[in-house]
């Protein structure tokens, strides 16, 4: 038993206990079939928390799968290794993409995300969701044209797949890649594409976000107006859809 500054229980389990388990379990003959299911049980985990990131539950959301996050750790290292199952990898890599994110966990983000690449090259929109999610690591990371690299594969295999919604995000993603290296016209083209698209789709959070991406374009140019228009009807869907980040952002860039 353990305390912590409030003098609250909390239980942990000795490791001396875990690994008699564990050496128990690889006896048992069952630690594959056990080891598929426990990634199986975190793949959907993270999938629906994932849904949940984008409205009022996003600080649930994110508070469970960091409670969580040893347990994924474990379920990436098996699928992603040897005799494990890639498309499971695949798919929590790019599930836990926008959560690493948004938590600041850069350096394991791309240590994963590199990973999960590396080990398949298969034509799916599960390494097109990776390949976007690098591209999104990239681009914060300052790393322009690698960013735009991956989001160009990601849209191209997004398109050859005829997935029109992970095709919007990669538009969006390549389109701040430019925005930020300069080329302003092409990159402002490919995120009205995307918000076209994903207005077509009633995509709340994607619209805010591609808003968002206008309004910095516009700061570019010194269009200080038309960035005020796009921050303010971001910061309108972001408030209606009690997203917490979408909020902050909006009002950082319109301060």
């Amino acid at each position: 038993r353990q305390t912590n500054a409030h003098d609250e229980p909390r239980f942990v389990m000795l490791e001396t206990v875990r690994e008699y388990a564990l050496e128990r379990l690889e006896q048992s003959g069952d630690m594959e079939r056990f080891r598929r299911r426990h990634a199986s049980y975190f793949l959907q985990l993270a999938e629906e928390e994932e849904k949940a990131s984008r409205g009022p539950l996003q600080g649930a959301w994110l508070n469970r799968l960091e409670t969580e996050h040893d347990n994924l750790r474990a379920a990436l290292a098996w699928s992603l290794g040897p005799g494990g199952d890639m498309d499971t990898g695949l798919r929590l890599t790019g599930a836990l993409s926008h959560f690493w994110y948004m938590r600041e966990h850069h350096s394991e983000s791309r240590t994963w995300l590199e990973s999960a690449l590396e080990r398949s090259g298969d034509a799916t929109a599960a390494r097109a969701k990776v390949l976007v999610g690098a591209a999104r690591l990239a681009w914060f990371q300052g790393e322009l044209a690698r960013s735009r690299t991956l989001a160009k594969e990601s849209l191209a295999l997004y398109e050859d797949l005829g997935d029109d919604a992970g095709a919007a995000f990669a538009r969006l993603v390549l389109g701040r890649a430019e925005v930020s290296r300069g080329n302003r016209h092409q990159g402002e083209t490919l995120v009205e594409e995307s918000l076209a698209s994903f207005r077509q789709n009633e995509n709340m959070w994607g619209i805010s976000r591609a808003l968002i991406v206008l309004g910095a374009a516009a700061l570019f140019d010194e269009d200080i107006e038309g960035a005020k228009i796009n921050f303010q009807k971001s910061l309108e869907v972001c408030r209606n859809l009690e997203d917490a980040e979408g909020i902050a952002l909006s009002l950082l860039y319109l301060g």
